[in-house]
């Protein structure tokens, strides 16, 4: 007849069990880990978020943080070697003369008459014209005013390969806005296209016939925010954070070749950082 373990041996039955379970939840923490530095895809997934946020900081910082010790070299190498200077500003200070005065004769042609047409529809134009064609001459006025007040219009979320929509959130999404919205997304691709093949700006705010678009491009998305109104400094430097927050919530969890999960994931994390873009 056997015995019956004693609640001691039992115990310590208990006791291994438990240290085992918590050595082989470690041994496969480490080996995720591993797989995370050793892997190159996976770790630049992870690391490519943390890294342009610091690249951004430190562009958008430098000024206040460096600005002074650039000007003290600067004057100290005018005083020094001003025909150095001089020869490496001329071509720069050429280039701008001869700009300032094409733009002059082409607005004095303009002006005349004589200057070309484009035909093509701009969606900023779409965005005046359903306000005039909708709003009384005395609404239009009001209706101006409050579209100087700041505020996010459009944000996409474009992969870079191939320019294709992983998802989008829009003020103008209604049926009767989708020719808005399809000429500003032709608009976004083309400078997709063109930060992709350029690669030496990883983000940059351009301007766009009275709208502001926030582009910034990583090594597999690029993600383009389009801003009505005259944001300043500080709101600027608000909404750059919160792409790069998103960035850092997709980037890592995004899956290599598998555009319906990386779309889903796009939308799902568009309407948790940008609840209010799109809301009726």
């Amino acid at each position: 007849m056997s015995e019956k373990p004693n609640s001691l041996e039992i115990l310590k039955d208990l006791l291994l069990r438990e240290e085992r379970a918590q050595q082989d939840a470690q041994e496969s923490d480490l080996q995720r880990l591993e797989d995370e530095i050793k892997v190159r895809e996976k770790m630049e997934q992870n690391m490519e978020p943390i890294l342009v946020d610091w690249f951004m900081r430190f562009r958008r910082d430098f000024p206040k943080e460096f600005g002074h010790l650039f000007y003290q070299t600067l004057e100290k190498e005018i005083e020094e070697n001003p025909a150095r200077i001089k020869s490496a500003l001329y071509p720069l200070v050429s280039e701008m003369i001869s700009e300032h005065f094409n733009n002059r004769f082409r607005s004095w042609r303009d002006r005349l008459g004589f200057g070309r047409i484009n035909k093509l529809k701009d969606p900023t134009d779409l965005y005046k014209d359903r306000s005039d064609l909708t709003l009384s001459p005395e609404h239009q006025e009001e209706e101006q005013r409050r579209n100087e007040k700041v505020q996010v219009n459009d944000i996409f979320v474009l992969e870079n390969e191939a320019r294709h929509l992983l998802g989008m959130r829009s003020r103008y999404n209604a049926v009767d806005d989708q020719e808005v919205t399809s000429l500003m997304l032709d608009t976004i691709r083309r400078m997709v296209e063109d930060a992709v093949l350029r690669r030496g700006q990883a983000l940059d705010w351009v301007d766009f016939n009275g709208y502001k678009i926030y582009l910034i491009t990583f090594k597999r998305i690029s993600i383009a925010v389009t801003v009505s109104g005259m944001p300043d400094p500080e709101y600027m430097s608000k909404l750059e954070d919160k792409v790069m927050d998103f960035a850092k919530m997709m980037l890592p969890d995004m899956r290599i070749g598998d555009f319906d999960f990386n779309s889903k994931l796009c939308i799902r994390l568009l309407a948790q950082s940008f609840p209010k873009v799109g809301k009726k």
